[in-house]
């Protein structure tokens, strides 16, 4: 597309651009998605409280030993009890509390965007013995007619002594859980009406299902394999809905993925010290003293600031293992002091820096060229060169595990895996969504071309197929159709054309190490990982150590 072109298209947006004040919109042209259509459009009651009830936020979401937490709590019950749990390689209650005053505050329109603004309901210290962690907080009532009442919170204790006791830093994905948070009425996906936020605040409940989740066997990606001449399964999402819960905290949470990671890496050993996302722009120097920085499962916004620390950490020697998929897809910013977090997604051109000298912080694709800023640079690989695996009509029989293309890398070591050999296909480790980049064949070995940012460093170890869109086909209609392929496409090219959407359609999701100076970082390319761990696939948990036994020593 030509820069006029362009112009013209960003000129037509901005002409309809929201008030500066509104934080919500709906997308130009949007129509109803995929999940939509199978659970229906009655599932935003369940994002908004009543007047019966128990929910809670506290003012942070991380603390230094010896720092008070203070709770905002509402409920319909006279009197409530807090339980904390250090999660770990086992749950450990630290600390409870019964008998504590409630009482029931209102909840203002524009809650998901500005916060609840309740008043302090409770507040402790934090004692300065305890370990960095992430701590699992459960409130529990009973209503004026006996019917039990249970919420679930969160905040994370950081390390005080920064990489004396561990030497691997572990950052929660909290951006992403923000973004799938539709607490209050919205999040940065479509509402019943269609309409997504443009401001998410940090001062609200996490929406049930987000951080616990009854024991289920429901996954975002499809397990079982369809027969000849049979649809995909996509019972998963209405039985997710069945179940209680809304249907965006499927897709991110400490539940979803953290919950194995960090067991696992505890119960093996690894020590572990905690942050969240918003703790790098806040506290830059978080990272300071440790030897490897870690993410798991889905890990989809980052902000400018965010990737500036961990691109020093690794610039001065530091190391990284991103055991995530759709990493830093998009660029979100932090507002007022880091508590309301800022994205316009879908139509970037609204965004208020949209052509001023702030315009790299456009909160669009990290890919969008005007942004200048690819995510490769950071994490090696990109979803728009990746995409869906066993997702819908999107590769529905592949294997779900990762062919070796380099057996002879130090990631294999022990393995006894060879060229060609696939890993990881029981437990579907490659799935749902996945990175990929642009690269070539040589003498049947994959090799980066750099031309989307990935570092010329990088070298592909293992591959399998992913797919921004299904196959457009008469035989049968479209499951998740392809409105991502088509996001992809006008936010890098500017306008849509089938040789465009041809040219994104088909990506891989690769396994990848890459060096910068002294530092190393390995990125598995997939959100699915962890439930190689869960199922104790030998070759997914030999490599994951040699990952942490080398970096993180």
């Amino acid at each position: 597309m030509t820069r006029r072109g362009r112009d013209t298209r960003a000129r037509a947006l901005i002409d309809q651009r929201p008030p500066a004040d509104a934080v919500s919109y709906v997308p130009p042209a949007a129509r109803p998605s995929f999940i939509i259509r199978l659970v229906g459009t009655d599932n935003d009651r369940l994002a908004r409280p009543g007047d019966r009830g128990l929910w809670c936020y506290t003012d942070r979401l991380s603390y230094l030993p010896g720092e008070e937490v203070r709770f905002h709590t509402s409920t319909s019950a006279s009197r409530y009890s807090i339980e904390i749990a250090r999660v770990g390689a086992r749950r450990e209650v630290v600390w409870t509390r019964s008998g504590i005053r409630g009482a029931l505050h209102p909840t203002p329109a524009e809650t998901f965007a500005r916060g609840c603004g309740w008043p302090d309901g409770f507040a402790f210290r934090i004692p300065r013995q305890w370990r960095s962690g992430y701590y699992a907080v459960t409130l529990r009532a009973e209503g004026t007619r006996g019917e039990p009442f249970e919420w679930d919170h969160f905040f994370v204790v950081r390390g005080p002594d920064h990489g004396r006791r561990a030497k691997i830093l572990m950052i929660l994905s909290t951006n992403t859980y923000a973004a799938y948070n539709s607490w209050g009425g919205k999040c940065l996906y479509a509402s019943d009406d269609g309409s997504v936020a443009s401001r998410l605040s940090f001062q609200r409940p996490w929406q049930r299902g987000l951080l616990h989740r009854v024991p289920s066997t429901i996954r975002n990606t499809n397990t079982g394999t369809p027969g000849f001449g049979e649809p995909p399964l996509v019972d998963a999402f209405p039985r997710h809905v069945q179940q209680g819960y809304h249907q965006w905290t499927r897709f991110a949470g400490f539940h979803t993925w953290e919950s194995i990671f960090v067991p696992w890496m505890e119960a093996n050993g690894y020590a572990l010290d905690y942050c969240v996302q918003s703790d790098l722009d806040r506290h830059p120097d978080v990272v300071e003293g440790y030897r490897m920085l870690t993410t798991a499962g889905h890990d989809e916004y980052w902000t400018w600031q965010e990737r500036d620390v961990v691109d020093d950490f690794i610039g001065a020697g530091g190391h990284a293992a991103f055991f995530i998929g759709n990493a830093a897809f998009w660029q979100v910013r932090l507002e007022n002091a880091g508590q309301e977090m800022v994205c316009y997604k879908y139509v970037p051109e609204w965004d208020p820096v949209y052509g001023t000298k702030q315009e790299r912080c456009l909160t669009g694709m990290w890919s969008n060229p005007r942004t200048g800023r690819p995510e490769n640079q950071t994490f090696g690989l990109s979803f728009t060169r990746g995409g869906y695996h066993r997702l819908g009509y999107v590769m529905p029989r592949s294997s779900g595990g990762y062919m070796v293309y380099r057996p002879g890398h130090w990631v294999f070591a022990g393995t006894q895996l060879e060229y060609g050999d696939v890993f990881g296909d029981r437990d579907r480790i490659v799935g749902y969504e996945c990175d990929g980049l642009d690269y070539v064949m040589r003498h049947g070995l994959p090799y980066p071309t750099g031309r989307d940012g990935s570092p010329r460093t990088t070298e592909i170890l293992a591959m399998a197929p992913a797919s921004l869109g299904e196959r457009p086909s008469r035989e049968r209609g479209l499951m998740w159709d392809q409105r991502d392929l088509e996001a992809v496409v006008r936010q890098l090219e500017g306008t849509i054309t089938p040789a465009r959407l041809e040219k994104y359609r088909y990506g891989t999701a690769a396994m990848i190490t890459y060096t910068r100076g002294k530092g190393t970082v390995f990125n598995c390319g997939s959100t699915e990982w962890v439930f190689g761990l869960h199922g104790h696939d030998l070759f997914v948990e030999r490599i994951t150590r040699n990952i942490f036994d080398r970096l993180g020593a």
